[in-house]
């Protein structure tokens, strides 16, 4: 491969471009841009500059600008320090054209087509929708987390439900629940176009079940031929292990009885007690005792391993079955709902372009359309491109002619988990001709140093990154910006491999919890002695001292930072943690969960103490029993959760939340302990998100479902506003994790865990590629060992470069633990610094790093060298720091002295109807409040009659939800499938379904007085569940009293106040009809056991006792309000139709009054109140 010159490569067509660490990535493409610009002439709007965060794309934007800015300068002579490089560009154009060019490039730099990849799909798919066939009207979805999980529950019902207790049995075992199986198959749906495997005959699972049968027909008759002398071999020979967990007396009594049920019945699939593999010969050959070189089992036992191969055939074979069912369930069905719904995945936007782009007619023409628009291509981190991706590339570039240049690095590709494919890059590489491929050769991020122990590693083993042929490693030089001597320690440069031994006089291996605890302790002595010698003038960066922020250490995990911090802390020094992790993963998210919880149900008593163990309260075990033994007490603390409701319901999450935090002390608390920082961090980013949630959707249950489903699914969670905030912007030791760190550089980093191997993830699906064709391929356990071994050459693979990107992050010095630890073998490091096993052998150990030590004859000073942990060069005498070494201006927030006006609240018909705040269970369940009880006893359920269908608050949510959901204008008869769902999610009997149906069409089949029936109605015509806000100025209770009484409406119980702040509600529907808007509201309050208990005079008693009058003049007013922002030529008269109170238990075929509540209120009374809640007082004049 040829090394590139920025300069001289030719721009037009296919450019393959590897920039190894350090060596200018971004510098180069900015250039290669400037030259696109400056010399082909081409706008920058026709430059598409592609990446893969919007991190990522925020930087190479402002990068972009500043080069076209300093070119502008240097073309006008306003720079004083000309960039040479630069200058050479300007010199390939005309003066005169190469200031127009740079000049219309800035005026229209917000034009630039910078962007993720994602973002230039949406953008296609919304300007060439015509063209390439896609939907105008649809929605983006972020997160299909919570479709996908229902889908899977969905299946689980369908697909399980039905079956008998063995195999549900056998289900259990392998997935408890949804979620499992859901988990089970996610890395299969990764990769759109991965290869299915096994791919199973149809006949298979049944094939085998009655192999299976006929085997244990087989097992039968062996046990009835010599069961007897079977069950005596086992518990007499004498060469079986009796050890506890073998072949021990009791054991063998418990096989005995397992054995006796599986003969008993012949029933398959079903599972079978694990333990009686010991029955099988292999199992007993490997529990001999040593001296029985010629043992030999007793027949029956060859016949039950026989039969044990047909089991464990027929297992493997029905986990398949069902795992490639249920991903093909998920994938239809979201497919399905997403279309149905018109929503959009971040990866359907993708799939979308790559099928236009792949039609035979419209696809070309597509292809021509983005090419006359984009003349340039540029893909920035190619190394992280999936198939998907590099297919739409390759159709928008595919003549070939216009720039299309490809830039990355397959070292540094460690993002498999979020579905970057190497193997993608490589296709990409072997279909560029060699001609076409360059070498960025020079590192200006390192010293000399570093380069050279990096070049000297990866040199070390030939075939280090393990697809050599397509990955190879090329060493590079020093682009001489950073020298050795810029990082002094003990008056000499300081050396760039320092390796802390992890002594062990024993000859056997560090266990790997021990060795944890030496890596981290060596870790911070080590970096308390650098900064000690930085106060003393002996470790300094170029003319300064060292400082915290100039040293970074990588981890692998959250486990092993909280390990480096806590022994941070222990020697007095402060650090900070840069989390790839979801702030919702954190225990913090956790806490106030329970604490959001306790406010909305006060009234539990296990949720209070729940939430008065968090950190919010502090109380421990002693403290909450003896505050749950005292009544009074007790009734204290929860009235102070009944204030924070009060507060969270009036003026929001936010509010309530800083006012806990200052009665209850916390911040101070928290920042008392070690981690106390990083927790408060999370508190505030957590009340920041509610805020913004609640800020969207109010609601109190709502904001809590909201927050238990962000923490559902936080262990998937990459959005970067829910990222893990940096608890200080000190300078202090940062702390990252090896893919966080990626991109980023440090003077010094401490690499503490090298010698621990990653866990690799049981996955149920193997993940490899088949190296002759590259595509992408998940195996659901076909047996076939091949696969294993390429899918665990890929792990290790993927492990080398991640050790790549953690050794290329210093710039003068990097310090790693190593030494003879259990499992150190199986480490990436271990193939760079050992030949052989030295697990076992501490000599053998030294003698490796030795010659490594002996260094680079062509490095001043010494590449590598070994310490033991008392030999440290950078130690004093007292390592423990009193306070961090970094003195920064103390910075105070301005005070503010302003007024803050605490009397606004939200007010609604419920809160003004009950004389108190707003229940936020009535706030969800708007007929939750209590019925009158005319009987003593209620009718049971006969599944037939409404009037025994139950009664209460979920009764009332479940009759809302359908009427919510049912389509109108299609017949209810035909949509059985959401009553079913509604009636099981709400948990009614199943047999109400065909009832339900009836009655429910019944009731839409009504006619409405002076209207029509809801049967019919299109959904151009009706708006369901609006939630309105209007401001209310000042509403005196007294004057509202006042007003309802003119108008012959009862009064509230409420005296003397002022309401402030906002008015909130829910209408259960507005409908259209002949130009007119009525409103309607679902009543599912029980007023009698039969019909005739619906009657006008009834509906009356209900609506006075529940002050329902208020109810519906509010929704009057609300929808006042909006028509006539609305509606041109609106008049109240003319387009209001009335409101319709459906009581929905009375209503009945053929008795259009039934049920039915209806109110026009008078246009006096709706101008009257409008003018009230404006804060313009009213007198009656009758008074």
């Amino acid at each position: 491969m040829q090394p590139l010159d920025p300069f001289t490569m030719p721009l037009n067509g296919r450019r393959f471009i590897e920039a190894s660490a350090g060596t200018g990535k971004t510098w180069t493409l900015t250039l290669l841009m400037l030259r696109m610009i400056v010399e082909q002439g081409l706008g920058i709007e026709q430059i598409l500059v592609l990446t893969y965060t919007r991190a990522a794309t925020a930087e190479l934007r402002s990068r972009i600008r500043s080069r076209l800015r300093e070119a502008q300068m240097q073309w006008q002579g306003k720079n004083p320090a000309p960039d040479p490089a630069i200058a050479q560009v300007l010199a390939a154009a005309p003066p005169e054209a190469a200031g127009l060019r740079l000049q219309h490039a800035l005026a229209r730099m917000d034009e630039a087509a910078i962007t993720t990849i994602h973002g230039f799909c949406q953008k296609v798919t919304k300007e060439h929708a015509f063209e390439a066939g896609f939907s105008f009207d649809q929605n983006i979805v972020s997160d299909e987390a919570e479709l996908r999980e229902e889908i899977m529950a969905d299946f689980w019902r369908k697909r399980f439900y039905p079956l008998g207790p063995e195999e549900s049995a056998l289900v259990q075992s392998h997935w408890p629940a949804p979620k499992d199986l859901l988990a089970a198959i996610a890395n299969t749906l990764m990769i759109e176009d991965a290869c299915m495997l096994p791919r199973l005959e149809a006949d298979a699972m049944p094939r085998q079940v009655e192999a299976l049968q006929q085997g244990h027909s087989e097992l039968q008759q062996a046990w009835k031929k010599d069961g007897t002398g079977a069950q005596d071999w086992l518990e007499k020979d004498t060469c079986l292990s009796r050890a506890e967990k073998n072949y021990r007396a009791d054991q063998v009594a418990e096989l005995m009885k397992d054995l006796a049920a599986l003969l008993l019945n012949s029933t398959f699939p079903r599972l079978l007690p694990q333990r009686l593999h010991l029955l099988c010969v292999d199992s007993m050959r490997e529990r001999i005792k040593k001296k029985c070189q010629d043992w030999q089992p007793h027949a029956f036992f060859i016949s039950f391993t026989q039969f044990w191969q047909h089991y464990q055939e027929m297992l493997r074979l029905w986990q398949c079955t069902w795992l490639h069912e249920a991903r093909r369930y998920l994938k239809e069905e979201l497919h399905r709902r997403k279309e149905e719904q018109r929503l959009l995945g971040y990866d359907d936007l993708l799939s979308q372009l790559d099928m236009a782009l792949q039609k035979p007619e419209s696809g070309p023409r597509l292809a021509r359309a983005l090419r006359k628009r984009y003349q340039a291509v540029l893909v920035d981190e190619f190394q992280d491109t999936d198939p998907v991706q590099y297919r739409i590339f390759s159709a928008i570039c595919a003549d070939n002619s216009q720039p299309f240049h490809m830039i990355g690095d397959a070292k540094q590709a460690i993002y498999s988990f979020r579905g970057g494919d190497i193997f993608t890059y490589m296709q990409a590489k072997r279909e560029t001709a060699v001609t076409q491929r360059y070498t960025m050769t020079t590192n200006h991020r390192s010293s000399p140093g570093m380069i050279a122990v990096v070049n000297t590693l990866f040199s070390r083993n030939t075939d280090a990154f393990v697809f050599t042929e397509d990955i190879p490693f090329y060493p590079v030089e020093p682009g001489g910006r950073v020298v050795n001597r810029a990082c002094m320690l003990q008056d000499a440069p300081a050396i760039p491999l320092n390796i802390l031994l992890l002594s062990n006089p024993d000859e056997k291996a560090l266990a790997k919890g021990e060795a944890d605890q030496r890596a981290v302790t060596a870790c911070a002595s080590a970096i308390a002695g650098l900064l000690h010698k930085a106060t003393q003038g002996k470790a300094k960066i170029s003319d300064r001292a060292l400082v915290s922020s100039d040293i970074a250490i990588l981890v692998q995990s959250h486990h092993q930072a909280e390990l480096m911090r806590t022994a941070l802390h222990k020697v007095g020094l402060n650090s900070v943690y840069a989390s790839k992790l979801s702030v919702f993963a954190s225990t913090e998210a956790a806490e106030l969960e329970t604490l959001l919880r306790a406010l909305l149900n006060p009234a539990s008593r296990s949720a209070c103490a729940s939430a008065l163990a968090t950190s919010f309260f502090g109380l421990g075990a002693t403290a909450l029993y003896q505050l749950q033994q005292d009544t009074g007490l007790w009734g204290e603390q929860v009235q102070q959760l009944r204030g924070y409701q009060a507060h969270w319901q009036r003026l929001g999450v936010t509010a309530m939340l800083h006012r806990l935090f200052q009665e209850t002390g916390i911040a101070a608390r928290l920042t008392a302990q070690p981690e106390g920082e990083r927790r408060l961090t999370n508190l505030l980013h957590l009340a920041d998100l509610l805020h913004q949630e609640e800020s969207a959707a109010p609601g109190m249950a709502r904001l809590l479902r909201w927050l238990q489903r962000q923490r559902k699914n936080a262990e998937n969670d990459t959005a970067d506003e829910r990222l893990m905030r940096l608890e200080n912007d000190q300078a202090l030791i940062h702390i990252s994790t090896q893919h966080s760190a990626k991109g980023l550089e440090y003077a010094m980093v401490f690499l503490p865990f090298l010698w621990r191997a990653q866990e690799k993830k049981q996955e149920a699906a193997i993940a490899f590629h088949d190296r002759s064709t590259l595509s992408a391929c998940r195996d659901f356990d076909s047996g076939n060992e091949a696969h294993r071994a390429l899918a665990e050459e890929e792990q290790r693979a993927e492990a080398m470069r991640l050790l790549y990107v953690a050794l290329t992050r210093a710039r003068y010095s990097t310090c790693i633990c190593w030494g003879r630890v259990s499992g150190m073998m199986d480490t990436p490091m271990a193939s760079l610094l050992h030949e052989q096993d030295v697990s076992g052998d501490e000599a053998l150990l030294r003698k490796d790093l030795a010659q490594l030590e002996k260094g680079n004859p062509n490095l001043e000073g010494q590449l590598a060298r070994s310490y033991s942990f008392d030999e440290l060069p950078w130690q004093g005498a007292d390592t423990t720091m009193t306070a961090d070494i970094t003195f920064l201006p103390v910075l105070n927030a301005r005070s503010f002295h302003g007024p803050v006006p605490t009397d606004y609240t939200t007010c609604s018909y419920t809160s003004l109807s009950a004389g108190q705040e707003l229940d936020p269970a009535i706030e969800e369940g708007r007929d939750s409040l209590p019925e009158p009880t005319l009987f003593s006893r209620r009718q049971a359920e006969d599944f037939h009659h409404i009037a025994t269908f139950p009664r209460g608050t979920r009764a009332g949510l479940c009759l809302h939800a359908l009427l919510e959901q049912l389509d109108f204008s299609h017949p209810v008869t035909e949509q059985g499938e959401l009553v079913r769902k509604e009636l099981e999610q709400y948990g009614f009997d199943l047999r109400w379904q065909p009832a339900l149906l009836t009655w429910l069409a019944s009731v839409l089949a009504t006619p409405l007085p002076q209207s029509r029936s809801l049967a019919g109605l299109s959904c151009q015509d009706l708006l369901r569940e609006l939630t309105f806000f209007f401001p209310v100025e000042a509403l005196a209770i007294s004057q509202l009293n006042l007003l309802l009484r003119r108008f012959g409406l009862p009064q509230l119980p409420r005296r003397g106040e002022v309401l402030k702040g906002l008015m909130k509600g829910f209408v259960d529907l507005i409908f259209r009809h002949q130009g007119r808007y009525f409103i309607v509201d679902y009543k599912s309050n029980h007023l009698g056991g039969e019909p005739g208990g619906y009657t006008r005079e009834a509906l009356e008693a209900s609506m006075a006792q529940h002050h329902y009058h208020l109810q519906y003049l509010l929704y009057t007013l609300a929808l006042h309000r909006h028509l006539q922002a609305r509606l041109v030529g609106y008049q109240y008269t003319e387009h209001f139709g009335g409101i319709y109170y459906l009581f929905l238990r009375g209503m009945e075929p053929g008795q259009s009054a039934q049920g039915i509540y209806q109110a026009r209120p008078d246009f006096a009374l709706i101008e009257e109140l409008d003018k009230l809640c404006r804060g313009k007082e009213w007198a009656d004049a009758a008074l």
